[in-house]
């Protein structure tokens, strides 16, 4: 006979609580950003005391730390039944992925519980830091091992296995942003298209086909600004650190102090240019917005059909997040700015999204592209350009950044399953 805990005993009822405290706070920390969730919004939304919820969680870094690991579990599960799932490399990714977007379908129908993008580990303190950090990076590698794995069986193409990990974990947790905006009961249906477009790329050639890439030390981020002005410069380069610090510490945990050392100026000097710290972020993501805007202007004028313009745009960028030109802030810091900046940046922000589906659609138009869902293909472009900040410290790349990028993004365009 199984031994079965009683749902009155008070470990199951302190489980079940604990359990709602963790999917609630995860859901609000998805929405509106830890910065702006406070203890007190998430016990009033579980109609809770804060008392009773300082019985459960002390800090809201102790309660970003728990829906962290849970958000671990819950992908390792999501593994656990692709490997008892599958045959091959190929099945048993494709068996991940229906297995997350079943879930995800769950949590839209209040059936599973909510769990948090990990976009702020490296804010967590060193001990949290280090236990989800490595448990982060095991599920990486998981999805590398997985895709070697489909290498050597013969159902996967050959790859930078670890380039097309980061690809694919990078854009399987960017799915949060765009999800929750389709029906649940279209979600197996996306959950499809996304296994279609990692399988067999955006690309109606398979086969790679060089693009006449320009020299990429010639992409000069602001070649209409004046670059003689010096204060242009000196914004430019605090843009550059600020950015990287945020990317690297969140906002929270970056602090002006530090970015003004790392440049070698005067706390003066500093702050002649930049107002503050919020005042520092709302200025990195509209560099991020003119500069993404400026690689996509440049593509459609270098490329000949929708894809060459969407590879080069999508190269473009990788050169810019991996390069002195960069980076460029990451998206999931939306959230840490003043709610009076979220709007415009998050209109800005889409527009830029809705130029790669233009792109999309006209390359299926010119029949460059496979007839694939324009919006979805879209998040593929936006995703991976959010991720690839990662690939020096995940990916072994080579000196030659063209190669990289082309590795990287070789999933995206070309596909990973042998056709």
């Amino acid at each position: 006979m199984t031994d079965t805990v009683s749902p009155f005993s008070k470990t199951s009822q302190h489980s079940q609580k604990r359990q709602a405290i963790l999917s609630e706070a995860a859901r609000l920390f998805n929405s509106q950003g830890t910065r702006a969730t406070t203890l007190i919004d998430i016990a009033s939304r579980l109609k809770l005391t804060k008392t009773s919820l300082y019985y459960y969680v002390k800090t809201k870094e102790e309660l970003i730390y728990l829906c962290y690991l849970r958000s671990c579990e819950v992908h390792q599960q999501i593994l656990s039944v692709a490997q008892n799932t599958g045959t091959d490399g190929r099945t048993k990714i494709e068996a991940a992925i229906r297995e997350y977007f079943r879930r995800f379908q769950g949590i839209l129908l209040n059936k599973e519980p909510q769990h948090a993008v990990m976009t702020e580990i490296r804010t967590l303190r060193a001990e949290h830091r280090t236990e989800v950090q490595s448990l982060y990076f095991s599920l990486y590698f998981a999805y590398r091992d997985l895709i070697t794995e489909g290498i050597a069986d013969g159902s996967l193409e050959p790859c930078n296995a670890g380039a097309t990990a980061l690809a694919l974990f990078g854009n399987i947790q960017w799915t949060v942003l765009w999800l929750g905006d389709i029906d649940p009961n279209n979600i197996p249906t996306a959950g499809e298209t996304f296994i279609d477009i990692v399988m067999n790329g955006l690309s109606t050639n398979p086969s790679f086909q060089p693009i006449n890439f320009p020299e990429l030390s010639s992409l000069s981020i602001n070649k209409g600004f004046d670059r003689s002005a010096q204060n242009q410069l000196k914004q430019e380069a605090f843009y550059k650190v600020g950015s990287r610090f945020f990317n690297r510490k969140g906002f929270k945990g970056t602090s002006l102090d530090e970015i003004a050392e790392a440049l070698n100026v005067t706390k003066g000097a500093f702050y002649y240019h930049i107002k503050d710290k919020d005042d520092l972020l709302l200025q990195c993501f509209n560099r991020t917005l003119e500069h993404t805007r400026a690689m996509q202007t440049r593509a459609i004028e270098n490329g000949k059909t929708g894809l060459d313009q969407l590879e080069l745009a999508a190269h473009y960028l990788f050169y810019i997040q991996n390069s002195d030109e960069g980076p460029l802030i990451r998206y999931n810091l939306l959230r840490s700015l003043k709610p009076e900046n979220q709007d415009r940046i998050l209109k800005e922000t889409q527009a830029v999204d809705d130029r790669f589906g233009e792109l999309v659609q006209l390359g299926i138009r010119d029949n460059s592209i496979r007839d694939v869902n324009a919006s979805i293909a879209e998040q593929f472009i936006s995703g991976g350009i959010n991720s690839c900040l990662d690939f020096p410290e995940l990916s072994r790349g080579s000196d030659d950044m063209a190669k990289n990028s082309a590795d990287y993004f070789q999933m995206i365009f070309r596909g990973m399953g042998v056709r």
